[in-house]
């Protein structure tokens, strides 16, 4: 579904930002913290100033989004530096939170961004994306499946893309993980909140393209 483009203020955005954390904490889900929220506002908004053009649309994804508590900061760091087509989107495989990240997408004011709610296996929907396709992907899905999101996202990320994974610090990922993000195409480092936001840039075309 995707939800259309509406106006609203600041205010009425961060005090949807907090019904949406206290729902989140209720239903039992856990939610990004807020200072991880706002690392992800702000590369968010850091990548779309850099790459945003009239030509050129950014596409990024918030995989395993919830109710869209995470989605809200992405998308609000898009849009305050896009320039041209900007779309979020948001994919949750849990069909009542699904439908729940459907009111909170329609609620979020957001005046010139296009937004998306998908009810969908996260994995399963990046893997049936064109290569290249994409320029930003948060990643907060079972940890069991890390590895296999980032070998997919070598393909799907456009050079320059950024790939960020919930939960670097604790509960950590596996070894095989964190080696394989220092690894070629990606330039890895790791936003050290509580929490821990691995950031990866691919920097070229990944084990495929060398013939690994």
């Amino acid at each position: 579904m995707i939800i259309p483009p509406s106006g609203g203020s600041d205010e009425k955005f961060l005090h949807l930002l907090d019904r949406v954390e206290d729902e989140s904490t209720r239903i039992g889900l856990k939610p990004v913290m807020r200072e991880d929220g706002s690392a992800l506002y702000a590369l968010s908004y850091l990548y779309t100033a850099l790459h945003s053009s009239r030509e050129r649309e950014i596409v990024a994804l918030d995989l395993g989004a919830g109710i869209g508590y995470s989605t809200l900061w992405i998308a609000r760091g898009i849009e305050e530096a896009c320039i041209g087509r900007c779309r979020v989107v948001a994919v949750e495989r849990e069909e009542s939170r699904y439908h729940r990240l459907r009111m909170v997408l329609s609620e979020a004011g957001l005046r010139s961004i296009e937004l998306e709610a998908v009810h969908a296996d996260a994995l399963k929907y990046l893997m049936d994306l064109p290569d290249e396709s994409i320029d930003m992907a948060f990643v907060d899905v079972e940890k069991g499946l890390y590895p296999l999101v980032l070998r997919t996202l070598e393909d799907k990320l456009r050079y320059g893309g950024v790939a960020v994974f919930h939960n670097a610090f604790y509960p950590k990922p596996s070894e095989m993980f964190l080696k394989t993000a220092r690894r070629w195409p990606w330039k890895t480092t790791i936003v050290p909140t509580r929490l821990g936001l691995l950031v990866a840039v691919k920097m070229g075309g990944g084990a495929r393209e060398a013939g690994l």
